[in-house]
């Protein structure tokens, strides 16, 4: 079992590293990683292809000109 100079370590470093964590976080970029099947590149309208007078991706294009 610990001693009182090792849980207070302990504690300490705990403590600490949670802190950096936390602050770290709010720098993260924002990813979203989509998979479908049998889905292109040149069916999403955003990317402006030739297919979006065609194809109608209203959420898609949503969150490529908003962000997440």
């Amino acid at each position: 079992m610990f001693n009182i100079q090792g849980r207070l370590f302990f504690s300490v470093f705990a403590a600490t590293f949670l802190l950096a964590i936390s602050l770290r976080a709010d720098k993260r970029p924002n990813i979203l990683f989509m998979m479908s099947d049998d889905h292109a590149s040149e069916a999403i309208g955003a990317y402006g292809s030739w297919l979006k007078n065609f194809v109608h991706t209203p959420t898609i294009d949503r969150l490529a000109a908003e962000g997440m």
